[in-house]
């Protein structure tokens, strides 16, 4: 069964942010631009005889969510760098290390 969805700008001027038209599976997602009630429909097109249709909807408000704002990954970039320093040193003296204990053992 094929799909059609869309979805309508929360100011009424029948602007539409998201439309497919009879679509098989998928997934579809849109950003909403602007504050406000969006509509969205799903219909099938032309089925007939009638038939159930069930969908699978997930709304996520991701203004609200905990996603990373630009300063907190600034921080983490730096930290990162700080770390892959480190690492780096310690991987240096294990070789230095090495070569001493070689030098030595001779």
């Amino acid at each position: 069964m094929k799909v059609s969805n869309k979805v309508s700008s929360p100011k009424g001027n029948n602007y539409l942010y998201h439309y497919m038209d009879n679509v098989k599976w998928g997934d579809f997602a849109f950003t909403a631009p602007e504050k406000g009630d969006y509509t969205t429909w799903f219909w099938a097109p032309e089925k007939n005889p009638p038939a159930t249709l069930t969908i699978e909807f997930e709304w996520t408000d991701w203004s609200k969510s905990n996603v990373a704002k630009k300063g907190q990954v600034d921080i983490l970039e730096v930290e990162l760098k700080k770390m892959y320093e480190a690492v780096t040193h310690i991987y240096d003296e294990m070789f230095t290390l090495r070569d001493s204990v070689k030098h030595y053992k001779k």
